[in-house]
């Protein structure tokens, strides 16, 4: 195989049946790394390189309202460089892939007056882009 190991683990599947991923990842369709990436540039508040893993045209929405967050790299800015002026942290739980699609379980924390939630993330990728990002948020009881 040309790809020897997917970081998200996204691939082992196809390793485990001696086939190969490389043409998954060819075509910008494994869903491991720009996800992991994303996560690592939200953990360290990393503006840029958080910026830089999503699309021009990413769409970003809450997934049970359907009310846009966000559209675009400009207007996604914006929102995230206020998020990174507080303490947040995002502890991953848990993570499904599907070929382009990731879905992530996620406990936040340091979000305003000390908040938490509960959240499910889920992210599209497009050409190694994330293009679009729904989330469900809930406060989580302590």
């Amino acid at each position: 195989c040309a790809v020897l190991s997917c970081p998200a683990l996204c691939c082992a599947p196809l390793h485990w049946a001696g086939l190969c991923c490389a043409p998954l990842h060819w075509a910008g369709l494994c869903c491991g790394l720009p996800h992991i990436l994303q996560l690592e540039a939200y953990n360290a508040r990393d503006l840029g390189a958080f910026m830089d893993l999503l699309a021009e045209d990413c769409v970003a929405t809450d997934a049970v309202t359907g009310a846009v967050l966000g559209t675009g790299k400009a207007e996604l800015r914006k929102r995230y460089k206020a998020r990174f002026q507080t303490d947040v942290h995002s502890e991953l739980l848990g993570r499904l892939c599907l070929g382009s699609v990731v879905v992530d379980r996620e406990i936040i924390t340091g979000l305003p007056d000390r908040g938490v939630a509960d959240c499910l993330a889920t992210y599209h990728c497009r050409n190694g882009k994330i293009h679009k990002m729904e989330f469900v948020w809930q406060p989580r009881k302590q």
